[in-house]
């Protein structure tokens, strides 16, 4: 990914040659090659496909995009350098500025520990609950993007004022039509309005027996919040079970089917179930990649 990385960033455009790498890019799984062929289509003159890139990219949680990636294993640091770089040539070429004003805030706020603290000592990162306010009523670049404001309403204002953006949002017309990601946006609600309560466990219904991972791990986190397990516990007809059985059960599964062998070891580990053979099923799965 590296080596084709620092291929594109010394790119003199040409369409034959575009074309051949944009058909490299699309082996890989990782928001690094996604920015990279929207970079592509930028330098082209296609700014309605560079932003359709992006956009795309922001209308998922940032940890799907972790969760599924292939370059998990590229240190960090690459990780962060490679994609502040294809910002910044963004930031000198790119037009629509309010747009990657937005991916900066999607990285940011979706993030955490070094990935964020160098976004902050690198990039000007706009906080205030002002600006917060100002973007998420923006019809364009703040309503339909709940994956980028979200968070921060959450965490900078009140219950009461995000109760008043989750209705204003695309986040409840999502839920209502089964988009079952959207969950998230409800699990630390104190209060949770009655048009959507129907809706919610009916989403939690379905989540509980998916096998697809990111999902999965939505219904945990849903399951692991006090107010929503009450509201859930106090509205849903079945029993939910002890939430480390129903963790324990899908992470062994995921392992004993060779998926997500990693990340689920973690999990277990997390549970305290950890098990020498997790580790050799790990090793003997790196080494099948190799």
């Amino acid at each position: 990914m590296k080596k084709l990385f620092n291929r594109i960033m010394v790119f003199k455009y040409d369409l034959e040659k575009a074309y051949v790498i944009l058909k490299e890019l699309d082996k890989y799984n990782n928001i690094i090659a996604k920015l990279l062929k929207s970079y592509l289509f930028m330098i082209s003159g296609n700014s309605a496909r560079t932003e359709t890139i992006l956009i795309e990219i922001m209308n998922k949680e940032l940890f799907e995009h972790a969760l599924v990636s292939d370059i998990q294993l590229m240190k960090i640091e690459n990780q962060i350098e490679m994609t502040l770089a294809i910002i910044d040539r963004f930031d000198d070429d790119f037009k629509n500025t309010k747009l990657i004003e937005n991916f900066v805030a999607y990285i940011f706020f979706g993030s955490s520990g070094e990935f964020q603290t160098e976004f902050d000592s690198e990039l000007t990162i706009k906080r205030g609950i002002s600006y917060i306010r100002e973007k998420y009523k923006s019809i364009q670049y703040g309503k339909p993007f709940p994956f980028v404001w979200g968070a921060p309403v959450y965490e900078m204002s009140s219950q009461v004022e995000y109760n008043q953006y989750i209705k204003s949002s695309v986040v409840g017309k999502k839920l209502i039509n089964n988009q079952t990601s959207y969950l998230l946006f409800f699990r630390n609600l104190d209060g949770i309005n009655s048009e959507f309560k129907k809706p919610l466990v009916d989403g939690i219904n379905k989540l509980e027996s998916t096998r697809e991972l990111y999902l999965k791990t939505v219904y945990f986190r849903m399951l692991d919040n006090d107010s929503f397990y009450r509201f859930l516990t106090a509205h849903k007809e079945n029993k939910i079970g002890l939430i480390a059985n129903l963790k324990r059960k899908f992470f062994k599964e995921q392992i004993l089917s060779n998926k997500n062998i990693l990340f689920s070891i973690i999990q277990l580990t997390i549970l305290g179930d950890l098990d020498p053979r997790y580790i050799l099923k790990l090793m003997a799965n790196e080494r099948a990649r190799l």
